[in-house]
């Protein structure tokens, strides 16, 4: 109740009490109440809360609002509707107004403008409430400047892709998650045949693509999906034009639509020329395989019956030269007295060419072997096996005062017999080349290391090689000799200075070969040469 009094007084000017009236307000106070919420809810908002009267004035601003619009609550006081929205007047907004009382007003968007004269979309929820009696019209109006932005960009960005896609040479196209085409540009469309997007859309495309390529298509694309991960195929279509199948790559990345997959971009080239290309080049290449492989087959006949023969042949030869040998020999200890001088001479010069022909022979027979003989490795202590060669040439070592220094050696796996072969050859090799300014002097060691540091296109970058290193101090050569040296009957110097066959170092580089590894000698005139031979540690 609200209680109004008034005082009374008596004739004679005394205070005589009040006189009062009481009125219910009960009503008025549940509207305060109501009102009182309702500003609670709207103060704690971060979204502009208004209440307005039919006339466009406002009975409530929040902060928000007052904010937002930049005018302070006394300025809001005579502000109407149409002085901060460019779309409503005040005829179309008591429109609004009515329609809000009777019936619920749909979401919609209109224009804001603050005090500055800046404008900014804005979404609009209306709703006609009555307090105390009177008719009013509640409205939150959020900015939505940031999402009109996003959404511009996304259309501008959305163009752009088409346009692209439409002066594409290549296939462009879109599907959801269930493999329903969304879209593909006129490339594609023009191939299959159709003038229209929405001829395509769906799951037309089964119809054009070959049946047998249906499964694999439908597996990874389902596969993809569920890894969500880029993938890429081929598959034929059939081409309208000429009703055959063409092939096509096909490549797809997954597209994403608020955080969730939408469904694969994807784009399709035709490569049917290079599957054409490439079935010719393996028909090609088969034939050429083939071809290849028998005549490998008969030079590997040839190179066996050409084993056989050397071999045979230096067999054959030494019978006769063995007589040649043994005549000579009687003669020259039984009639050489009765010689002349000139048939001495003859018979000398015989000898000694048979004795360079039984080097010969002898030497073709160890080139022959390394060829024919079974590889049968062995995990062999190198160091050893250098000893053993160096004890077998201890003559010729003391006859010419030469010093061998053995370093370290590692274990590797070897063709024992190949090796020492390999070790004596090189170590004679010194001896021939000696200089006559200097005591021969021969240092054998090795190391292991990677194929990687080798430098040579036939090792393994990963594996392990042991490198055995021959160098002595000899009389050298240039080095743009170092791969003729290891060529058969191949000589640098005469042989009347240097005796020998040319086969040596032939027979080394065999070994090296049949052991998977490589050989390099470097060297310079007067200052002696060093062999590097490097063999992989484990052996297949």
């Amino acid at each position: 109740m609200l209680a109004n009094a008034t005082p009374r007084f008596k004739p004679d000017g005394s205070f005589a009490g009040y006189i009062g009236i009481f009125t219910d307000i009960t009503e008025r106070k549940e509207i305060e109440h109501s009102f009182e919420l309702f500003k609670i809810i709207a103060e704690n908002a971060i979204d502009p809360f208004i209440l307005m009267r039919e006339d466009g004035s406002f009975k409530y601003l929040n902060e928000a609002a007052l904010e937002k619009w930049g005018y302070t609550e006394e300025e809001a006081r005579t502000l109407k509707v149409p002085d901060v929205d460019t779309v409503f007047d005040l005829e179309g907004f008591r429109e609004l107004f009515k329609e809000a009382q009777k019936n619920s007003i749909p979401l919609f968007e209109t224009t804001h403008i603050n005090k500055q004269g800046e404008t900014y979309p804005v979404e609009v929820t209306l709703t006609g409430i009555t307090l105390g009696g009177k008719a009013y019209m509640h409205a939150i109006a959020r900015d939505i400047s940031e999402r009109r932005k996003a959404e511009n960009l996304l259309m501008a960005s959305e163009l752009r892709f088409r346009l692209l896609a439409e002066q594409s040479p290549v296939w462009v196209w879109m599907a959801d998650t269930g493999l329903n085409v969304e879209y593909a540009n006129g490339q594609m469309l023009n191939y299959i045949g159709l003038s229209d997007l929405s001829q395509f859309l769906g799951k037309v495309w089964q119809d054009v693509v070959h049946p047998d390529d249906l499964p694999v298509i439908v597996k990874t694309f389902q596969e993809a999906s569920q890894s969500r991960e880029p993938f890429e195929y081929e598959h034929r279509v059939k081409e309208a034009a000429t009703g055959e199948y063409n092939w096509f790559h096909i490549r797809a990345v997954p597209r994403y639509e608020d955080d969730k997959l939408a469904g694969y971009i994807g784009t399709g080239v035709n490569i049917d020329d290079q599957k054409a290309f490439t079935r010719k080049l393996e028909d090609e290449v088969a034939e050429r395989t083939k071809a290849l492989a028998e005549s490998n087959k008969v030079l590997g006949e040839m190179n066996k019956e050409l084993e056989a023969f050397a071999y045979i042949s230096s067999h054959d030869l030494q019978e006769p030269l063995r007589k040649i040998q043994t005549f000579s020999s009687q003669i020259m200890s039984l009639d050489f007295e009765n010689l002349t001088d000139k048939s001495k001479d003859k018979f000398n010069r015989m000898q000694q060419a048979a004795e360079r022909m039984q080097a010969l022979i002898q030497d073709l027979l160890a080139y022959s072997r390394t060829s024919t003989e079974e590889r049968n490795f062995e995990r062999t202590d190198l160091a050893e096996l250098a000893e053993q060669v160096t004890g077998t040439l201890q003559e010729e070592l003391e006859a010419q005062d030469a010093r061998i220094v053995i370093g370290e050696l590692p274990t590797a796996p070897v063709i024992p017999f190949q090796f020492q072969q390999l070790l004596f050859n090189l170590i004679s090799n010194s001896l021939k080349f000696r200089s006559p300014d200097r005591t021969p002097e021969i240092h054998i060691e090795g190391t292991v290391i990677k194929g990687k540091k080798l430098n040579h296109n036939k090792a393994e970058p990963e594996s392990e090689y042991c490198c055995i290193m021959v160098r002595d101090n000899g009389i050298g050569f240039e080095q743009k000799y170092a791969d003729r040296i290891f060529e058969v009957f191949q000589r640098l110097h005469p042989k009347d200075r240097y005796i020998g066959t040319g086969i040596g170092l032939s027979i080394v580089k065999k070994i090296v070969e049949n052991h998977n590894g490589v050989i390099s000698a470097s060297s310079e005139e007067g200052q002696g040469t060093e062999f590097r031979i490097c063999i992989p540690l484990s052996q297949n």
